[in-house]
């Protein structure tokens, strides 16, 4: 169960009312608050950013409370590895190309103590962490300190010594890469966490092996430096941070679950999801909230997901793998969407839509309301959901009234 949730008896005051109608139940992860409990699963420890801003290492079987932009959410990820055998910088299991080190006491994010890498004279010096990376596709996370260089090198180099470069401009604010011959780079990010501390973020897809990661300062002037903080590489998107200390280490996926068996729910419902951000999404379709029946990988009532960028909903008949009714639509900027669900049909209200969908379908009463962020069954896909609520209203509120309620939160 969520440990810092409150269950508060039912009432006008705890949630919000729709065309005169409040919910029939609801879970807020941004107060704290629901209706009903919620038990939580994840097989291992795994970390996140707290309202801090530094790194919080979570238990297994822990769900993990984040801050993002303000506010409260709940994080649900799907499985990912962190491929690199040592994901904290040191001089001692990361090697040293042709630079000047001095390994540090800090604790930059809560998590490493850093290393100062200065150059001796070439933009190529670097330190290196060690990797065992075969041709494909991988997404790369580097964090430092910008230091004397104001500039950052990341380099990808290969046991034959084909090499590619991601250089950030602390000063112009500006990122550039060299692709070949390793490979292709794109989706490029950084995220800063103040005071010159960066989090560099990118895809690799690699032609050809590659067993060193590098970072260094990207300058000739001997002395001029970069603290390298550590590395994460992951083979289907940017997750979490998963610290390593040898081996490649697995976060396991983050399940949450409510039994939604004792509402009244066969004559029809609206499910609101609220104040959601997706990320890093992968694979060809991703769990993010669902109703079933107690069969996850055989569900017959409607799946909320995301379909490579796209939002969806899928209502599959029991023992099958075809869809008896699916919609997409562009996922854009949505941070809230509500689906009503009749017996023979359903209608879509996104906060970005000024029209809806509705396609007749049909759906066995659900008893289970699941919250993650995999694709069912697998954890080779994996997904980020930072969710602030999730409501079920009764089918009294008309679209109309759902329409308005969402171009208010909208506004």
């Amino acid at each position: 169960m969520f440990s810092d949730i409150s269950y508060p008896a039912f009432g006008a005051g705890e949630a919000q009312a729709i065309g005169g109608a409040y919910p029939l139940a609801f879970w807020d992860f941004e107060r704290g608050r629901a209706s009903l409990p919620i038990t939580f699963a994840r097989a291992g420890t795994a970390s996140a950013f707290g309202a801090s801003g530094t790194i919080e290492n979570f238990a297994a079987n822990v769900p993990r409370s984040v801050w993002s932009s303000g506010r409260r959410s709940a994080l649900f990820e799907g499985a990912s590895t962190n491929l690199l055998p040592w994901s904290v910088a040191s001089s001692t299991n990361w090697s040293n190309n042709a630079v000047s080190l001095v390994n540090l006491t800090g604790n930059y994010l809560g998590a490493f103590p850093g290393v100062r890498v200065a150059s001796t004279g070439g933009t190529y010096n670097r330190l290196n962490a060690p990797c065992d990376l075969i041709a494909g596709s991988y997404y790369v996370t580097m964090w430092f300190k910008l230091g004397t260089s104001g500039k950052a090198r990341c380099s990808l180099r290969s046991p034959t010594g084909e090499q590619s470069n991601v250089i950030f401009d602390g000063v112009a604010s500006t990122v550039d890469h060299s692709a070949a011959p390793v490979g292709t780079i794109d989706d490029i990010r950084m995220i800063s966490f103040g005071d010159q501390v960066w989090q560099l973020t990118f895809r690799l897809i690699a032609n050809v092996s590659v067993n060193t990661l590098g970072l260094g300062p990207y300058s000739e002037v001997v002395g001029q430096d970069v603290i390298a903080l550590g590395a994460q590489v992951e083979g289907n998107g940017p997750t979490s941070y998963v610290a390593t200390a040898g081996a490649a280490v697995t976060r396991q996926a983050d399940v949450g679950q409510s039994d939604v068996g004792n509402l009244p729910l066969s004559g029809g419902f609206w499910i609101l999801i609220s104040r959601f951000r997706l990320q890093a999404l992968a694979g060809s379709y991703d769990c993010i909230v669902g109703l079933d029946n107690l069969d996850y990988q055989n569900r017959n009532v409607v799946l909320f997901g995301a379909d490579n960028g796209r939002l969806s909903f899928e209502q599959k008949v029991l023992g099958t793998s075809t869809a008896s009714a699916a919609r997409a639509h562009t996922l854009g900027s949505v941070s809230t969407v509500a689906v009503r669900f009749a017996p023979n049909n359903f209608a879509v209200v996104h906060t970005d839509l000024t029209s809806q969908v509705s396609s007749d379908c049909g759906f066995v009463m659900p008893t289970r309301l699941y919250f993650a962020a995999r694709s069912a069954g697998s954890v080779s896909k994996p997904a980020r959901m930072l969710l602030g609520a999730v409501s079920i209203y009764p089918p009294s509120i008309s679209v109309a009234q759902m329409t308005s309620y969402l171009a208010g939160l909208a506004a």
